[in-house]
Order: structure tokens, then C-alpha cells, then sequence
């Protein structure tokens, strides 16, 4: 009865949260419509207005001391040739040049907007046939939930008396027997080094995101320890400190240090233990887990906080596609990234509050894609399209949540 209400609560939070995210007009790039009309006005009066006539036929309409005026005339003309004549040629030139760069620039501009928006019109035909592909596959997945659930009482209606929840259980033990059996056997220390940083360096930024959190004094569970750089570090300033991990190298390695450290199953751990604790802190451990052992160690961990004490969950950011693809898929022992509005609702269910979601260790710049120029009007519109990919791709590579017995 429970699974069933945590499942409906659930799927309307994602509902709500995705509506508050989805744009109206179901775009991810718009187009800028740039108006040519003032601008082809002013360039065709300019193409009509360049040429400054220099000179105009010198006549006479009076008969006889006509010849003698026009003569006169010209006389002065050739005088005043360098005064006047010679400035106008030079301006009719300089007015040439203008209209001919006006009218190439006019062109180029015209010629560019187009192919600009094209491009972005390619790029919404992608993005709504993605858009289309998932909402494809969430309709397929809902029949395949009704079809089960059809499935489930036509079983119900043979008085099997084994439940669908057992009948599944048991399959997935058995696979889960038979991952055991094929198991991944590698040196994970060495993995850890060579993968996930310097420890002396992680030791000192976990003590600055998280110390602040903990209470002063307080007594501390770390649930998958690993290499210990959190559990020395606490242990250094005062704090009283356990660790728990599956992996046997870690706990003697971290034995050999002195440490508190168990080698056992998290669950199991916090179900056996008559020990309470002011926090509770498990870094980059529920990517390794099944959405009910997830569920599982949640519940127990909150059964195992003194009042007031707080629950720290560290994982991969499943919005950082950058991670994804060159932090999250390198550990093969990784089952599915989590994202934080699903462990947020987890710790809302069970009963934590205060809940915080912190973002750790953004992307460096020097990997992000480049802005352009921003002195024309459609660099600007650029930018703010590249600052939407930019922000899906490399954002923060992972995430903590803290909650509040």
C-alpha cells in the first residue's frame, strides 16, 4: 500500500516540476525577425542622392553679348576649379564608396540573418522531434504499466498465492545472485586514485562544503567510506567518527590508519546497530544502488538520527551532461544517475525536513563552448542560446542534499 501511494505522490511531483520548466511555445531557440524596411528606404534615397553634379553646361539665352558671357564664364570657372570644382569631385567620390559599402554590408547582413535563422529552425525541428521521441516513449511506458497492472489482477483473480511483489522479488534475486557470481573484481583503490582525484585535495574541499552542516561535537556515520578523507578529516577536528564500506581493501587500508571502520553492508549496518548518530553522510554511494535499496537506506538512516541530526547525500548531477559522459559512465559499477528532485521527494516521504540541495564542483570555463562578439544585434541572441547549451552540457558536475530529522 505504501509502494503504491510513494509511487502516485511521486510521479505528480515530477509532473509539477516539469510543468514549471517546459517554455510555452515549445522552443528551445528563437528567431530574430530583423525589419528591413527603414533600412532598404535609406539605401535606395542614398543609391538615388550619391552623385553631386560638378558642373552644368554653361548657355546664354541673351543674342549678342551672349558668346562673350558664356566666355566669361568658363574664364572663371577654370579659376575657381581647385577652390570648388576639385572638393565636389572628391565628394561625389567619398559618397561613391559610402553607398557601395552600404549596399555590401546591406547584403552580407541580409545574406547572414537568413542562413542565422536557419540554422535555428533546424535546430527546433531537432529539438521538438526529440521532444516528440520522449513523449513516445512515455505513452509506450505507460501502456507497458497498464499492461502489467492488467497482469497483475488477472493473477490476482486465480488466487495465486504467491504475490506479484514475490514472484518479482524473487526474479530479481536471482539475478542479482547471478551479477555476484559474474563479479567486477578490480583493484578499487587504485581505481579511486587514478579517477577520482587527489585525496588530500578531496579531504579538504569535502571538510569546507560539509563541515558547516554538522553540529559541533557530533557523532558521525559514514556510509561508504572509501578511501576515509571525510572520516580522517572529522576525526582530526574532534568529531567521533565510524566508517562502513563493502569493499575489504578500503577497510583494511583504512584500519592500517587507525580508523573506526566496519566491512558491511550500509542496510544491514543501520538495521543491526543500537547506535544513534548526529549525522549521517554518504557520498557518491546511491548511483551504486537499486531505487529501492535507495528507498531502504533513506528510511533507516532517518531511524538512526538523534533529533535535529541531518542526513548529507553526495551524487553525480544528472543535469550536467559533461559529467554524464566523462565522470559518471567511467565507473562501471554505477547503476543510474539520481536526480534531485526525486531524492528530494525520498527524504520529503520519509520524513526529513530543512531539506537543502547544494551544487558542487562546476564545470571549468575553459571547456565550456565560446561566446561571440556581442557588437551586432543577432551575436546577442547567439549568446543567449549558447548560455542555454552551455548550462545543459557543463553546469555542476554533482549535487548534495541535506536534510533535517
Amino acid at each position: 500500500m505504501f509502494q503504491k501511494d510513494f509511487k502516485e505522490r511521486f510521479k505528480l511531483k515530477i509532473n509539477q516540476n516539469k510543468k514549471k520548466e517546459i517554455n510555452n511555445n515549445n522552443r528551445l531557440f528563437n528567431f530574430h525577425i530583423q525589419d528591413y524596411t527603414q533600412l532598404e528606404r535609406e539605401i535606395s534615397q542614398n543609391n538615388l542622392t550619391w552623385n553631386i553634379p560638378v558642373s552644368e553646361p554653361i548657355t546664354s539665352h541673351r543674342k549678342f553679348i551672349g558668346p562673350s558671357l558664356v566666355f566669361i564664364k568658363k574664364v572663371i570657372r577654370k579659376i575657381l576649379y581647385w577652390l570648388v570644382t576639385k572638393p565636389f569631385l572628391q565628394q561625389r567620390e567619398f559618397n561613391a564608396s559610402i553607398t557601395r559599402s552600404l549596399n555590401e554590408l546591406y547584403r552580407d547582413n541580409k545574406s547572414f540573418n537568413n542562413h542565422y535563422n536557419n540554422q535555428l529552425d533546424s535546430l527546433n525541428q531537432i529539438y521538438n522531434k526529440i521532444i516528440d521521441l520522449e513523449n513516445k516513449i512515455n505513452y509506450k511506458i505507460e501502456e507497458y504499466n497498464q499492461s502489467f497492472f492488467n497482469i497483475g489482477q488477472i493473477l490476482k483473480d486465480y488466487k495465486i498465492n504467491e504475490s506479484i511483489e514475490q514472484r518479482l522479488s524473487s526474479i530479481e534475486n536471482k539475478y542479482s545472485e547471478k551479477e555476484k557470481d559474474e563479479d567486477f573484481n578490480i583493484n578499487y583503490v587504485e581505481f579511486e586514485d587514478r579517477f577520482r582525484g587527489n585525496e588530500a585535495n578531496i579531504k579538504e574541499e569535502q571538510v569546507e562544503v560539509y563541515l558547516p552542516f554538522i553540529p559541533n561535537g557530533a557523532k558521525i556515520l559514514d556510509v561508504g567510506c572509501g578511501r576515509g578523507e571525510l572520516i580522517s578529516a572529522m576525526q582530526e577536528r574532534g568529531f567521533v567518527t565510524t566508517g562502513i564500506d563493502l569493499n575489504s581493501d578500503m577497510i583494511d587500508h583504512l584500519k592500517n590508519k587507525g580508523l573506526n571502520v566496519h566491512h558491511m553492508d550500509a542496510i544491514q549496518f543501520l538495521k543491526e546497530t543500537n547506535e544513534n548518530f548526529d549525522a549521517i553522510i554518504s557520498l557518491h554511494v546511491i548511483e551504486h544502488l537499486k531505487p529501492g535499496q535507495i528507498l531502504e537506506l533513506v528510511r533507516t538512516a532517518y531511524e538512526n538520527l538523534n533529533k535535529d541530526g541531518v542526513l548529507i547525500l553526495e551524487t553525480p548531477n544528472p543535469e550536467c551532461l559533461y559529467n554524464l559522459a566523462f565522470g559518471f559512465t567511467i565507473d562501471m559499477t554505477h547503476i543510474k544517475p539520481v536526480h534531485a528532485y526525486t531524492l528530494r521527494f525520498i527524504l520529503e516521504e520519509v520524513g526529513f525536513t530543512d531539506i537543502k540541495v547544494k551544487h558542487l564542483k562546476p564545470v571549468d570555463d575553459k571547456v565550456k563552448l565560446e561566446y561571440v562578439d556581442e557588437h551586432i544585434e543577432q551575436n546577442k541572441i547567439f549568446n543567449k542560446n549558447m548560455e542555454k547549451i552551455n548550462t545543459l552540457l557543463y553546469s555542476y558536475q554533482n549535487y548534495a542534499i541535506i536534510g533535517k530529522k
